[in-house]
């Protein structure tokens, strides 16, 4: 519906807790955790330093259709995200609020942070269901988190 207009902020996590606003702050936080992976011999997959967060983990929405809103995720190679650590909200969105949002399973991985979590590599892709009191135009704040990690390096916990 092209009335139904939405606004995305992504706030990205990290490994340690990291944000976009370190990110968007010359990378400086970002480089220097990327140093002591690489120190420690875990650059993840192979690399040499880790990518931008909003590199790695290119993220979409896409209004589906009048409540539904498709997300998705492409991931860079070397790194993935917990299906766990997902976390969505609505803000300043009156008449609007989220149903129960499923994640579809990912890979089961044994996490020295977290246990046994499941990951994903590559993308995921899945729908988030608006539950609407009103059924005109509105706008939508969507607040979007999760959490990421470069393969083969430790994740502290937030």
């Amino acid at each position: 519906m092209s009335s139904f207009r939405i606004l995305i902020f992504l706030l990205l996590t990290v490994c340690a807790g990291l944000d976009a606003t370190a990110a968007d702050a010359g990378g400086a936080p970002l480089n220097k955790l990327g140093d002591a992976f690489k120190n420690l011999g875990l650059a993840g997959g192979g690399q040499s330093e880790l990518l931008p967060a909003e590199q790695a983990f290119q993220f979409l929405a896409e209004v589906k259709d009048a409540n539904t809103i498709a997300v998705s995720w492409r991931i860079a190679d070397g790194y993935y995200l917990y299906r766990e650590k997902f976390k969505f909200e609505l803000a300043d969105s009156p008449g609007v609020r989220l149903g129960e949002i499923v994640p579809p399973h990912g890979d089961p991985k044994e996490d020295e942070a977290f246990g046994r979590v499941e990951v994903f590599h590559n993308q995921v892709a899945f729908d988030l269901p608006l539950l609407r009191e009103t059924q005109g135009p509105a706008t939508v704040h969507l607040k979007a988190r999760f959490q990421a990690a470069p393969t083969g390096a430790c994740v502290i916990r937030p």
